[in-house]
């Protein structure tokens, strides 16, 4: 999805998308879980394991 989609469709602002983001990116990580996203290839965002071990 991109942030586009996510701003249209929650009805919130570019910030508060970015900022929930990084929250979820933080609280992922207690379980071996990346997000990650790309300005670049328009926010797409991208989930995935960590390899532990």
């Amino acid at each position: 999805m991109s942030l586009f989609h996510f701003t249209e469709t929650l009805d919130v602002s570019r910030g508060t998308i970015n900022d929930d983001l990084k929250k979820l990116a933080n609280q992922l990580e207690d379980y071996s879980l990346k997000l990650s996203y790309s300005r670049l290839k328009a926010k797409k965002v991208r989930l995935s394991m960590l390899l532990c071990y």
